[in-house]
């Protein structure tokens, strides 16, 4: 068999195993010491719906009473709702389901007496265990006792973790009550501490969790791509300060399809009083490498702050004015995003998909800007940042993923914070010259080689600086433009933003020359290989390449020649040109020239039409070999 039939059967994969999806549901309590009856049985009913082999509730299950009797009950009455579920069921308890303190252990594993306990460590069982299915492993961690929060019990965990059945999983997913992004407050530490980097060093894909009543996936970084998401929204109430995109009540579904793991969060988005709408998807695990690109762009054309950057890495995080931000026609630029730097100035963007801003690795920072005075102070005048101080100012949630300013000698300085709020501050080795004027600034952070590089118009501004740590954390923050993080004021910039682009991958000193240059941010729009300032001439259409066959009257520049249909149509042996239509308007069959090929005659060929031609044997074999396979 030739190398490219191969390799393009490499590509295509090995045939998956059966998929198969599972469901995640957060704090269920409601009211009165028992569970949310709002809403709980419609959860129920939607999830049926969707057909999921298991379902995780990961705590805080009801309200809670302070004595075990009626809590029991309570209990009751949330398995008796459960049980609806056409699916298997694991849950463990949160600080909610230990009111009545040391009582809880016997009554729990009297009322929820199918859950493991084979596998549990002593005086856990049922609460912290391991179960398998589909080829992966699914881990259950209590965080909490009698007593209150309580670290988990880590010699367990990493034995589970190290074990080879743990190692051979396709997937491994851990649940617990407690998020590790709340790392001033929660029991777990932080990303650097023994229960996240267990996990990392597992290659655990995902971490569940609760307790904080709302919906925010992030990855924190520390070393590893596992996401953490927290999605206590099954019912419990709200908690200050409130952002209504993100406690918004429903349920995480994740489907696995062999390498590829995808999560849906539904909700009522329709306000139909069904939990049905998809309103967030993202990718815990990936099939090959994952797609990396722009995260965010916010280019000011159409006199709005609407972020644009296309699916499914854009998650419209759009902007919203504070005060003294308005877009106006620029005449060097046309929309532009003016700034008056006022005190508590600047835009601020967030929206249910903006952890996708918060990139803890590989980042590039693209924008347009023009400050009208000169770069002053320690922190200077903001033109980009990502971050919030809304909660507890120094937690990983809320840490600083990126922040670009212009600082005392009109240098640029970038910030991110690691940890419990530890500072990483880089500065421009040289100035920028003339801030006062439109230039074009670019920060490109490195995380393999350790490096932040600065460029202005396309030109590095000094030497390639180096750092100690990446960012981690942030999932909490949103994207500010002009200004730092509401909040915290005196940092605005007075001048004018334009064409703001966030990617989560390092751009090459080509692609920030053609950003530079005022080419498009959406690099390879159509995917066809080519980007617009590599002279591919329409970047939506991969039909349209330099070096394509030019098809005959199609009305298309296919191969970028600046030459529209120059390759005329042959006419066939009846003297009509190929593709032309009948007396009654219809295309005739017998015009089509022998061997098939496209309306006006035109051959397919090329790289794309010979590999077509070579995989389409190997494909029916690969058909076959699948449906053989039981």
């Amino acid at each position: 068999m030739s190398t490219v039939i191969i390799a393009a059967l490499l590509a295509l994969g090995p045939a998956h195993a059966d998929a198969y999806s599972f469901a995640v549901v957060g704090d269920t309590q409601g009211s009165g010491g028992g569970l949310n009856y709002d809403v709980m049985p419609q959860l129920i009913q939607d999830m049926n719906e969707l057909e999921p082999s298991m379902v995780f509730f990961v705590g805080d299950l009801i309200n809670g009473h302070y004595t075990i009797d009626p809590h029991q009950a309570s209990w009751e009455d949330w398995v008796a709702e459960a049980w609806q579920l056409n699916a298997e069921i694991y849950a463990l308890p949160g600080n909610h389901d230990f009111f009545p303190g040391a009582s809880v252990y016997d009554a729990w594993l009297e009322t929820f007496d199918w859950l493991p306990t084979d596998n549990s460590p002593a005086g856990q069982e049922g609460m912290s265990y391991h179960v398998d299915y589909g080829g992966s492993r699914f881990i259950s961690v209590l965080t909490d006792s009698e007593w209150g929060q309580v670290s988990p019990n880590q010699d367990w965990l990493d034995a589970v973790l190290a074990h080879p059945d743990t190692q051979a999983s396709d997937h491994v997913f851990v649940f617990s009550h407690h998020p590790v992004s709340f790392s001033t407050v929660e029991p777990l530490g932080n990303s650097s501490d023994a229960f996240w980097q267990s996990l990392l060093g597992a290659g655990a894909d995902g971490y569940f969790c609760g307790h904080w009543h709302r919906y925010q996936p992030s990855q924190l970084g520390g070393g590893g791509d596992t996401w953490e998401t927290i999605i206590g929204t099954g019912g419990g109430p709200e908690y200050d300060p409130s952002r209504a995109y993100q406690q918004v009540k429903g349920f995480l579904l994740v489907e696995v399809d062999d390498a590829l793991v995808t999560a849906h969060f539904y909700g009522d988005g329709d306000e139909d009083g069904r939990y049905d709408d998809v309103l967030d998807s993202y990718v815990i695990a990936w099939d090959g490498e994952p797609e990396r690109g722009l995260v965010g762009r916010w280019s000011f054309d159409e006199g709005g702050l609407e972020d644009d950057a296309p699916e499914p890495l854009g998650k419209a995080v759009h902007g919203l004015s504070l005060s003294g931000a308005r877009v106006v026609d620029d005449a060097e630029r046309g929309g532009v995003l003016e700034l008056s730097g006022e005190r508590g100035g600047g835009v601020e963007a967030g929206a249910i998909g903006d952890y996708v801003l918060s990139v803890n690795g590989d980042l590039t920072l693209s924008l347009f800007a023009r400050s009208d005075q000169p770069g002053s102070g320690e922190w200077g005048q903001v033109l980009l940042s990502y971050g919030t101080a809304d909660y507890y100012s120094e937690d990983e949630e809320t840490n600083y993923s990126w922040w670009l300013s212009l600082v005392t000698g009109d240098r640029l300085m970038a910030y991110w914070e690691h940890e419990d709020g530890d500072n990483v501050v880089v500065r421009s080795t040289e100035s920028v010259p003339d801030p006062s004027a439109w230039h074009h600034y670019a920060v490109v952070r490195h995380a393999g080689a350790m490096e932040l590089r600065f460029l202005v118009d396309g030109q590095p501004l000094g030497d390639a600086v180096s750092f100690g740590r990446l960012p981690t954390g942030g999932g909490r923050g949103m994207a500010y433009f002009g200004r730092d993080v509401a909040g915290s004021d005196g940092y605005e910039l007075a001048g004018a933003l334009d064409e703001i682009c966030v990617f989560d991958r390092a751009l090459s000193d080509g692609e920030i020359g053609a950003l530079s240059d005022g080419y498009d941010c959406v690099f390879d729009g159509d995917g066809d290989g080519l980007d617009d300032w590599e002279g591919d001439c329409d970047d939506a259409d991969a039909s349209a390449y330099p070096g394509a066959d030019e098809i005959c009257d199609d009305g298309v520049d296919n191969d970028c020649d600046g030459e529209i249909d120059e390759v005329e149509c042959p006419e066939d042996d009846t003297g009509d040109v190929s593709g032309d239509t009948g007396p009654a308007g219809d295309s005739d069959p017998d015009d089509e020239p022998e061997g098939g090929g496209d309306s006006c005659g035109c051959e397919a060929t090329g790289p794309r039409a010979g590999l077509l031609a070579l995989l389409l044997p190997a494909l029916a074999v690969l058909r076959q070999r699948r449906r053989s396979t039981p």
